[in-house]
């Protein structure tokens, strides 16, 4: 027989009976003797993640703050974990134009690939494409266009050098990466 819930709280052995017949100790102390329900295995409750239809996107301050190379972050600091939170609270509001946003598109794409999380490059990809927000965009801060600027062409051209250079990171495997400059 399961313990009573007054039982179960002093962690003592219940002696409750069957047919509801109240335990020794409940009827000494005139307490109401129920069964204990437990809670366990049940695991934790689920939260709804707010949708954020606005053009704007919210965020917080914080978010925006330059991190140096010293530091280690959790996933959850400048992670998935604060763009789903941040969401429908912030005081900040961005147009998908704004350098923040961008940098923080950036500063995403670059941790997915130092922690080699595909899951963390499509929450930025996600992000990227709610916010209607381009590859050129996020990494050159400028759009593709089809005139034959030659400045235009230098910048698509910076461009795919760092695709290319991405796409060499993640085709090289982590043990075999050197890195180069000060640690």
């Amino acid at each position: 027989m399961p313990a009573c819930t007054e039982c179960h709280k002093a962690k003592v052995k219940c002696d409750k009976g069957p047919d509801d017949v109240p335990c020794s100790r409940c009827v000494r102390l005139k307490r109401t003797c129920e069964a204990h329900q437990s809670k366990q295995g049940k695991g934790r409750k689920k939260r709804s993640i707010p949708i954020v239809t606005d053009d704007n996107f919210a965020m917080n301050k914080s978010m925006f703050c330059p991190v140096t190379s010293t530091e280690r972050h959790p996933v959850s600091m400048l992670g998935v974990d604060v763009l789903e939170r941040e969401a429908s609270a912030a005081s900040v509001f961005l147009i998908k134009g704004h350098f923040g946003l961008r940098w923080l598109l950036r500063t995403l794409i670059a941790m997915s690939i130092r922690r080699r999380s595909f899951i963390l490059l499509s929450r930025a990809a996600t992000l990227a494409v709610k916010c209607n927000i381009s590859m050129d965009m996020i990494m050159c801060g400028e759009e593709k266009s089809l005139s034959d600027n030659s400045e235009t062409k230098n910048m698509c051209d910076s461009v795919m050098s760092k695709m290319s250079f991405l796409e060499s990171v993640f085709l090289t495997p982590a043990k075999s990466q050197v890195v180069h400059g000060d640690r």
